[in-house]
C-alpha cells in the first residue's frame, strides 16, 4: 500500500486550507495511507503538495522533496501551472476530490507516467515549452462527503463549511470568476454540515466561496448558525449582493468596490455606479452598521492620477451623509495584477507613484471627520516590489523559478526592470507582436541583468514575447 505525505506549500500561519483537508479526506475514503500533514523524516511514496497563491511558488526554490513522487496541486494551477513544473513530477489542474483517487491508482499500477494525457495531469518529464496547458477538471457535482472543518491555525478553533464553489460574476480582472464554473450546495447540505457540527470545540463557523453573499439561500444560512448557537463572518465581496441581507450591527462589511470610477468598473464588468456606492452607504447605516471595508484595485492601464478625483468626489459625498454615530470606513488598495486566465490577461500593468502619493496624501486629509461622521483610515497599499513579485510569478513560465533561483537576491528588480517594464511601454499596442528580449545598447544576443550580461538560446533572441493559451508569458 502507497503511503502518502501532504504539506501546504506556504507559511506556517496561513495552513489549514480547507480544500487541502477535502483532498486529504477523499484519500482516506478511498483506502488510502496519508499523513496531512506529513510527518517529518517519514519516508512517503508520494508527496503532495497544495499550493494556495502564487507568492508560494518561492517556497519551492529550496525545497527538498520528501517522497520519489511530488504531485503539486491548488488553486493557483488553474490560473498558470508553468512555473511549478521543473521542481515536481506531476502537476494537477483542477478539483482534485475524485481525480487524485484515480490518479494514486494510476501511479500505484504504472508509476506517474501514466497520468499522461489523462484530463488535467501534467506529468513534468513529458513536458515541453509551447505545450497547452490542460483544462482544468470541475467536478460535476460538488461532493456531499466533504465533512465541516476544524481549523485550529488561527488564534482560536473554527468551523469551514463549504456553501458555493466559482463565483457567478466575471469580472474581468478576478480569476474567481474564470478559472472554475460556478456551483452552489443545496441548503439541505449545508443544514446538515452546520447540524453536524460539535459546539464543544469551538461555536464559530466561516462559510466560504468565492462570493458568499451570492449564495440564494445565504440569509437562511446565517439564521441556521445563530439558531445553533455560534457566530459567523461576513466577507461579501459586492454591494449588489448584500443589500437584503440582515447581520448583527458590529459585523464588518466588506465591499470590493475594484475601480477609482465608474468607467472603469463597467469596463471591467463591475457594474456598480458612484449612486450605487453612495445610496448604500446611505441604507446600510440608517439600518445600524457602522463599520466598512472598501476592497479596489488600482493600476489599470488605462487609468491616471485624474480619475482618482472621482473616486475622492464620491467618498466626499459618502462623508457629508447625516450620520446618527460615527462609522469607520477602512480602504485598502491593491495594485492591478494580471491574471492569466482571465480577460484582462494581456492589460499591462502599472504603478503610478504620483497616484500613490496622491492616494496617501488624501488619507491624510479626510482620517478625521469634523464632529459626528466617517473615519475614513488607509488599510495599507501594496508597495511596489509586493506587486513586482506577484506579476512575475503569476505570468510566468516554466524558467521563471529557475531565473529566480539563478539571480538570487534582489531578483525582483532584475526580472521586472528588464522585462516587465518593457510591456509597460506597449500601452496602446493590442498585441504582443513586437517584444524582443534585449536592450539595443547590448549585443542581441545577450540579456542583461543589472550587473551581468547572459547569452541567450537562439530560439529566445529575437522571438516576439507572448501569451500562451493559459496566459503565461512565453520567450522568457
Amino acid at each position: 500500500m502507497l503511503r502518502i505525505g501532504m504539506r501546504e506549500l506556504c507559511d506556517q500561519q496561513d495552513t489549514g486550507s480547507p480544500g487541502a483537508f477535502f483532498i486529504a479526506h477523499h484519500i482516506k475514503l478511498a483506502g488510502y495511507n496519508i499523513d496531512y500533514p506529513a510527518v517529518m523524516g517519514v519516508k512517503y511514496d508520494i508527496e503532495l503538495l497544495s499550493i494556495h497563491h502564487s507568492s508560494d511558488f518561492l517556497l519551492l526554490i529550496d525545497l527538498p522533496k520528501i517522497a520519489p513522487i511530488r504531485i503539486i496541486g491548488g488553486h493557483p494551477m488553474q490560473n498558470n501551472p508553468l512555473p511549478v513544473i521543473p521542481f515536481c513530477d506531476a502537476v494537477f489542474i483542477g478539483e482534485g476530490e475524485t481525480a487524485i483517487k484515480e490518479g494514486i491508482k494510476k501511479i500505484e499500477k504504472g508509476g506517474v507516467s501514466s497520468l499522461y494525457g489523462i484530463d488535467g495531469w501534467i506529468v513534468s518529464k513529458e513536458w515541453k515549452h509551447g505545450y497547452t496547458v490542460p483544462d482544468t477538471v470541475i467536478e460535476k457535482e460538488l461532493p456531499d462527503e466533504n465533512p465541516p472543518y476544524l481549523n485550529h491555525s488561527g488564534a482560536s478553533a473554527s468551523w469551514y463549511i463549504e456553501i458555493a464553489r466559482g463565483c457567478p460574476f466575471k469580472c474581468a480582472y478576478c480569476e474567481l470568476g474564470h478559472s472554475t464554473r460556478y456551483r452552489p450546495h443545496t441548503i439541505e447540505y449545508i443544514r446538515n454540515a452546520i447540524n453536524s457540527i460539535d459546539t464543544k470545540k469551538s461555536r464559530k463557523i466561516n462559510i466560504f466561496a468565492p462570493d458568499e453573499a451570492s449564495f440564494p439561500y445565504y440569509q437562511e444560512v446565517v439564521n441556521l448558525i445563530e439558531e445553533k448557537g455560534c457566530s459567523t463572518s461576513f466577507s461579501s465581496m459586492r454591494i449588489d449582493t448584500v443589500r437584503d441581507i440582515s447581520l448583527k450591527k458590529n459585523h464588518l462589511i466588506r465591499m470590493g468596490i475594484d475601480g477609482m470610477t465608474e468607467n472603469t468598473r463597467f469596463k471591467v464588468n463591475k457594474k456598480i455606479t458612484n449612486r450605487d456606492i453612495i445610496n448604500y452607504f446611505i441604507r446600510r447605516t440608517r439600518e445600524g452598521y457602522v463599520q466598512f471595508k472598501i476592497f479596489m484595485v488600482f493600476g489599470y492601464e488605462w487609468e491616471n492620477t485624474e480619475d482618482f478625483e472621482e473616486f475622492a468626489e464620491t467618498m466626499e459625498a459618502i462623508r457629508r451623509i447625516p450620520y446618527r454615530t460615527n462609522i469607520s470606513i477602512r480602504v485598502k488598495w491593491t495594485p492591478f495584477i494580471p491574471q492569466p486566465c482571465t480577460p484582462l490577461r494581456k492589460c499591462i500593468p502599472q504603478y503610478d507613484h504620483d497616484l500613490v502619493a496622491r492616494i496617501n496624501e488624501w488619507h491624510v486629509r479626510v482620517k478625521t471627520p469634523r464632529g459626528i461622521g466617517a473615519y475614513i483610515t488607509n488599510d495599507g497599499i501594496m508597495g511596489e516590489r509586493n506587486r513586482q513579485r506577484q506579476v512575475i510569478l503569476t505570468c510566468g513560465d516554466e524558467n521563471t523559478l529557475l531565473k529566480i533561483q539563478k539571480f538570487g537576491n534582489n531578483w525582483e528588480n532584475e526580472y521586472y526592470n528588464d522585462i516587465i517594464l518593457v510591456l509597460r511601454q506597449l500601452n496602446n499596442i493590442p498585441q504582443f507582436r513586437r517584444l524582443f528580449l534585449f536592450h539595443s545598447k547590448y549585443p542581441k544576443d545577450r540579456f542583461h541583468f543589472q550587473n551581468a550580461t547572459f547569452p541567450l538560446p537562439q530560439t529566445i533572441c529575437c522571438s516576439p514575447l507572448s501569451f500562451g493559451k493559459n496566459g503565461g508569458l512565453t520567450g522568457l
